[in-house]
């Protein structure tokens, strides 16, 4: 509860200050999370942050019933200077630039055709040419792709 004042209806019930209710609070949070590449969303009971973008399938970086402990998380992302690219984007292929380790991949947008070779921080089985994660570590992220802090 906020420390706002509750109004009490005629049956006794209460109706919390606005601030209470997370259809407020998602204005706020997002306001946080946009600019990091998430986006917040509540489902009645959870708040949940993804990638901003990102299906309602997509698995969620954070799961919180407060919208604190989401300000918390979002406060730690803001701080890290890695992006990170989202790997569940289906109109993103990510494929390694040379055979074995490298820390370089093309990124190509399904959807129009362009592609972009970028370098950067490869995870994945090199051997397969499998890349499960990439990351940059810069101030702003690359503009192929989608990105989140």
């Amino acid at each position: 509860m906020s420390d706002d004042f509750d109004i009490t209806v005629p049956d006794g019930s209460t109706i919390p200050a606005v601030t209470d209710d997370p259809s407020f609070q998602l204005d706020e949070l997002n306001t946080i999370a946009n600019p990091l590449g998430h986006s917040v969303t509540h489902d009645g009971k959870f708040f949940r942050v993804r990638p901003t973008g990102a299906v309602e399938s997509h698995n969620c970086l954070c799961v919180s019933a407060t919208a604190e402990e989401v300000v918390q998380y979002l406060r730690q992302r803001a701080s890290n200077q890695v992006w990170n690219l989202d790997m569940q984007d289906p109109e993103t292929n990510v494929q390694p630039v040379h055979e074995g380790i490298n820390a370089a991949v093309r990124i190509t947008n399904t959807a129009t055709g362009q592609a972009k070779i970028v370098d950067g921080g490869v995870c994945g089985e090199s051997r397969r040419g499998i890349v499960s994660s990439f990351y940059v570590r810069t101030d702003a992220p690359p503009a192929i792709g989608r990105w989140y802090r």
